[in-house]
């Protein structure tokens, strides 16, 4: 495996530094009794549902990477939701997409060759890019989406855009791979469980459910708060959130999720101490049960993590690429 160029570790560390100057100054410009104040008024019977649905939420997510591995690696989908959690704490604890890595490493130990590993979580991308342009799309066919300022609107169409995009681009390079040699290769097996209709729209049937879930949290955790709960509302704060956790910074995407909800919500007209107290609120649900939960494993994935390297060789030289 290639060692990053170096230009990626300096970009990282000036991304993080802009996050936290930015954090910075909007933690400045809080009145922060009035943030405490919204966070301690929330509904604590809806703020349990929303944990709750994470139990759902990663069920999906397992079932639909135990059906794109099923043709090369069977792994029980109670052994994958653990990867899941897993991979969140190491996001949550050491910086964001590091979970990634972890996931990798993880189905490394099941057996499965790194090419194949990398393969599948780009495949995985590819389908969440459709829940992106999804979510992205319910915002597009809202009445209210003229009635938003026109640096929001814009933005709005080029995600469904680009999202879409991404994911035709990702999935035509996965089953184009069949026909290329080495790791595109690799690429292309990975796609092998697409090929069959069935499981096609199984994946894509999990990974519409996922993020209805996503929605239906963010709804909760605006109803929790009494803010506006709309379908609209609640998928433009969930698009917001997501788009912001793609740029790289601080562990948990701490800063950048909450600008982007501040953002979001202050188009819906949320004052912005409200908008922030919600934000840490919801992100707090989202991190520090799946941290709590997945710490102990994640402890033990890295002191396995030899065990993972060699494994993962020896996969290697059993598939070797072609």
């Amino acid at each position: 495996m290639a060692a990053p160029p170096p230009w990626n570790k300096w970009l990282r560390w000036a991304v993080t530094a802009l996050v936290v100057v930015l954090l910075g100054r909007l933690a400045v410009q809080q009145d922060w009794r009035r943030v405490w104040g919204v966070m301690r008024g929330a509904r604590l019977g809806l703020l349990l549902v929303v944990v709750g649905l994470n139990v759902p939420l990663i069920w999906c997510k397992a079932r639909r990477l135990h059906l794109l591995l099923r043709p090369t690696l069977r792994v029980p989908i109670g052994r994958l939701m653990r990867f899941f959690v897993v991979s969140y704490a190491a996001d949550n604890l050491v910086m964001s997409h590091a979970g990634l890595g972890v996931r990798v490493a993880l189905l490394r130990r099941e057996g499965a060759p790194w090419s194949t590993a990398v393969a599948v979580q780009g495949l995985e991308k590819a389908m969440e890019a459709m829940g992106i342009a999804l979510v992205a799309l319910v915002v597009q066919l809202s009445p209210s989406l003229s009635t938003l300022p026109t640096w929001i609107g814009r933005p709005l169409r080029w995600s469904f855009v680009l999202s879409g995009a991404a994911m035709v681009g990702a999935m035509a390079l996965l089953v184009a791979g069949a026909m290329g040699q080495g790791l595109l290769r690799r690429f292309g097996e990975a796609a092998t469980a697409l090929r069959r209709p069935e499981v096609a729209l199984e994946t894509s049937l999990w990974t519409a459910t996922a993020w209805a879930i996503e929605v239906v949290m963010v709804t909760l955790g605006l109803r929790a708060l009494d803010l506006p709960a709309g379908l609209m509302g609640s998928c433009l704060v969930l698009l917001a959130v997501t788009l912001g956790s793609l740029i790289p910074g601080l562990p948990g995407n701490f800063g950048t999720f909450e600008a982007s909800a501040v953002v979001a919500l202050g188009v819906l007209g949320v004052e912005p101490a409200v908008a922030l107290g919600w934000a840490l609120l919801y992100h707090f649900l989202h991190t520090i049960p799946v941290t709590v939960v997945g710490l102990p494993q994640l402890r033990m994935a890295t002191y396995r993590a030899p065990l993972a390297s060699s494994r993962g060789a020896e996969a290697e030289a059993t598939h070797p690429a072609a």
